[in-house]
């Protein structure tokens, strides 16, 4: 029986021996990978940095935009508020009988007379049938 133990005992030391090789290999094994997650994380840091101050910048450009925008919207809120004026005031003068009479005047070419007639087509008669204008 003390063989038995003996060889059991053997063999636990074996085992547990090349346990601790394998353990061993797999750490050799995970160095390139543990490099690599570091450089992940570093880069990951400097992109956050990065973005960090380039969001500054941006933040910076959208609010020359909006306050610009601001400007033109009053800007533009003043330019309407004097055309709305302008045309009180020319609804104020079309109003006096003086400005509707030069008003009506137009030229004569404007709108045809009463004596003339409205002009027909402007198509031949000798054209064929594919070429009519529809």
């Amino acid at each position: 029986m003390d063989v038995a133990i003996t060889i059991f005992r053997v063999g636990v030391g074996i085992g547990a021996v090349l346990v601790g090789l394998g353990i061993v290999l797999i750490a050799f094994s995970l160095r390139p990978l543990a490099r690599d997650a570091r450089a992940l994380a570093n880069d990951a840091r400097r992109l956050a940095n990065l973005a960090e101050r380039e969001l500054a910048s941006i933040l910076e450009g959208a609010r020359e935009l909006t306050s610009g925008a601001e400007e033109m919207a009053t800007d533009l809120e003043q330019r309407l508020e004097r055309l709305n004026q302008q045309a009180e005031a020319l609804e104020e003068r079309s109003a006096d009988p003086s400005v509707t009479v030069a008003a009506t005047v137009a030229s004569p070419t404007a709108l045809p007379a009463p004596d003339r007639q409205a002009v027909g087509p402007v198509q031949s008669a000798d054209t064929h049938e594919g070429e009519r204008i529809a």
